[in-house]
């Protein structure tokens, strides 16, 4: 999902398309080694210093203000578009910021096992992560834990994050998983997620075989090449499924003319959350990191609204930093992503109380919020207003669009 925490543009914790939607670093440390290199995608300083600095210092904390480190989820892609438009148009410059994308397989990022992990340990300033992430801090009983929380969501439905699986493994729905190997980005939630999809469809969760994916997927060729697990550990054969974004590696299947299909989240029983969040350490109002996250927020929300009008300059802008693909292919996947950004109100990052909720409740439903020991986590533990906040968003559409 994400990366991250699970796979491309996936939702969980994971980048390029990549999922991305777990909080991958949960079972690194049960035992998981951690990569010895990792690319690097940025425009700016070289790899280990800040932007607009000498010493390589990181701009977190109090400090935080006017230099800004954002950990993306994975790889470039259509996810970020909107952050990659406001880049290039000067927006955050505008606005007193120097901002510095990493990507998720930067090896400052995955020394701390996630991208949501670099941000508690002070690593960057902003991560991308799924809204698991959130919600897997706020489920921690580790008291020395950093807590972080979404203060803005990349795209508002849960449509184009899917399970996909390969043609050849012949499944056309959830339930037909059974004796099929799905790659797991070893998210704290995802295995669970994907047992509760195939259940919600009548099949037995317990004949599917999960395989880690290799530091999360980060250390399949696909992906460091393409951003892509599609092109990597399943046409390879394997794997048979995993969790992807239908507006990457869907449509990077079909220029490929790779059998694909795909099982939407939501349709499956999932109240699914939010994808992908931007998350950041809670801080106090009236601080500087305070008005640095509205001032970021307001160019950000800016290039999404622009992405979503128009995907092309957005895709273009893109380009520049996911050089490994053609701008057509590019300008077809921000044009997939492009009706899912937006709320109904024409607003980029909004997140209402009650998706939080809905979603955190069918977590604990389904038995999947545990300490690393497997103790249960009491339900009113985990309550959703600490999992989330818009505060920092801009107050109006109009604002948005300056």
């Amino acid at each position: 999902k994400k990366h991250p925490e699970r796979h491309l543009p996936f939702h969980r914790q994971a980048s390029g398309g990549g999922h991305g939607g777990h909080d991958v670093g949960w079972r690194r440390r049960q035992g998981q080694s951690r990569p010895e290199s990792a690319m690097s995608t940025r425009e700016g300083p070289a790899p280990g210093k800040a932007a607009g600095t000498d010493d390589g210092s990181s701009s977190s904390g109090a400090n935080m203000r006017g230099r800004v480190r954002v950990a993306l989820d994975w790889t470039p892609n259509a996810n970020h578009a909107g952050l990659f438009l406001a880049q290039a148009k000067g927006w955050f410059e505008a606005a007193g910021l120097d901002v510095e994308f990493l990507p998720g397989t930067a090896e400052e990022v995955l020394a701390h096992g996630s991208p949501a992990r670099a941000l508690a340990a002070g690593a960057v300033d902003l991560a991308i992560g799924p809204c698991e992430s959130a919600i897997s801090f706020a489920a921690n009983t580790e008291t020395e834990k950093a807590t972080i929380v979404a203060i803005a969501a990349l795209m508002q439905d849960a449509q184009t994050s899917a399970i996909a699986v390969s043609g050849a493994a012949q499944v056309d729905r959830p339930a037909q998983l059974e004796g099929k190997t799905y790659g797991s980005y070893c998210g704290r939630f995802e295995d669970g997620i994907v047992r509760a999809m195939v259940e919600a469809d009548g099949g037995d969760p317990g004949l599917v075989r999960f395989v880690p994916l290799a530091d999360h997927g980060y250390r399949d060729d696909g992906v460091r090449e393409h951003g892509s697990l599609v092109r990597g550990a399943m046409a390879s054969g394997t794997i048979d499924a995993t969790w992807i974004f239908t507006h990457w590696e869907a449509v990077l299947a079909r220029r490929d003319q790779f059998s694909l299909t795909t099982f939407p989240v939501p349709d499956f029983g999932v109240p699914y959350g939010y994808p992908l969040v931007l998350l950041a350490r809670q801080c106090e109002e009236g601080s500087g990191q305070a008005e640095t996250l509205r001032l970021f927020l307001a160019a950000a929300s800016r290039g999404y609204a622009a992405a979503a009008s128009n995907p092309a300059p957005a895709a273009a802008a893109l380009a520049k930093f996911a050089g490994t693909h053609d701008e057509g292919f590019l300008v077809e996947s921000v044009t997939e992503l492009a009706p899912h950004l937006l709320d109904s109100d024409g607003r980029w990052g909004s997140m209402t109380e009650s998706r939080w909720e809905a979603f955190i409740t069918f977590l604990f439903e389904k038995d999947l919020v545990r300490n690393r020991d497997g103790t249960p986590i009491a339900r009113e533990s985990v309550q959703s207003k600490s999992c989330f906040t818009t505060a920092f968003l801009p107050a109006d559409k109009a604002q948005q669009a300056q």
